[in-house]
């Protein structure tokens, strides 16, 4: 079983990836949004990682 841990400014939340998957289900909308951050976040991390390929 995996688990996903999101910090919080006050907790810690600790989740399974079915019971996050379930969250998320519930709303299409914010689910759709955070795939979107994690294409961008990826994005970004490949496009970064190239500019320091090419630095050194």
């Amino acid at each position: 079983m995996k688990y996903i841990r999101i910090q919080m400014p006050k907790h810690i939340l600790v989740l399974t990836d079915q019971e996050l998957e379930r969250l998320l289900a519930r709303d299409p909308k914010l689910w759709k949004l955070a795939i979107g951050r994690g294409k961008g976040l990826r994005r970004y991390q490949a496009a970064k990682a190239r500019a320091n390929k090419d630095r050194g």
